[in-house]
């Protein structure tokens, strides 16, 4: 039913479709779905944001998941140990690696 949500083309209408799907899903005494309502209410600005921007991530996690590569340089670069960003240097070349500055 949030679905429709998305299709929406103003900030208008949305927020109309919004308080009428917050009313329904109160009045369906669901609890799973009242923490997720209770969850978009307390989001709701962030939420709102897409009608001013139109802009998500989705684009580049998709790019990210079909591209391997990509997926293997994330893993890698989560598992470098803490250190100050100034003191790696990335070498993009077939394989990502960094050594100590000195």
């Amino acid at each position: 039913m949030f679905r429709v949500f998305w299709q929406l083309t103003n900030r208008d209408s949305a927020d109309y479709y919004f308080n009428y799907w917050v009313g329904a899903v109160e009045r369906s005494e669901l609890k799973p779905l009242i923490k997720v309502k209770d969850m978009l209410v307390r989001h709701k600005d962030n939420i709102f944001n897409y009608f001013k921007h139109r802009i998500t991530n989705a684009a580049s996690r998709g790019v990210k998941q079909q591209n391997p590569a990509l997926q293997g340089i994330s893993k890698r670069l989560s598992q470098l140990p803490e250190l100050p960003y100034q003191n790696i240097v990335f070498l993009w070349e077939t394989e990502p690696c960094y050594r100590m500055m000195k």
